[in-house]
């Protein structure tokens, strides 16, 4: 993400805060549920789809940018929105395909096998 971003983008002015995940591989915009459609505004929505574009150019790790809204998620493509509706805390985002072929969808996160620890007895 930019380091010059203005003062237009902190959190109070644009009612939502953006967070890096996943090394930097995942942008989501934290929607304040009070200005649900804060994110879509100008010169915010341009620089999103721009930084979408640039991240599905990164393949074959293709970097994700969303909107969550709640638990409402909306995947911001260059040439479109995929509104995935409620993501569940058992869910995750799943980009597949290339260039304009690009789809978005949910799937149950992975579930990660259990550790055993040497200080318990088998």
């Amino acid at each position: 993400m930019e380091k010059t971003l203005g003062p237009e983008w902190k959190p109070d002015r644009a009612k939502f805060a953006l967070v890096k995940t996943d090394a930097g591989r995942h942008l989501t915009v934290c929607v304040d549920p009070g200005y649900p459609s804060a994110w879509r505004r100008s010169p915010y929505y341009g620089q999103l789809k721009r930084w979408a574009a640039i991240g599905l150019q990164r393949s074959p790790d293709l970097h994700l940018v969303n909107a969550l809204i709640g638990s409402r998620c909306i995947v911001i493509l260059p040439d479109r929105d995929v509104d995935l509706g409620v993501l569940a805390p058992d869910e995750i985002i799943e980009l597949q395909g290339a260039g304009a072929m690009v789809e978005a969808r949910k799937v149950k996160r992975p579930s990660v096998p259990a550790q055993h620890h040497p200080d318990e007895e088998s």
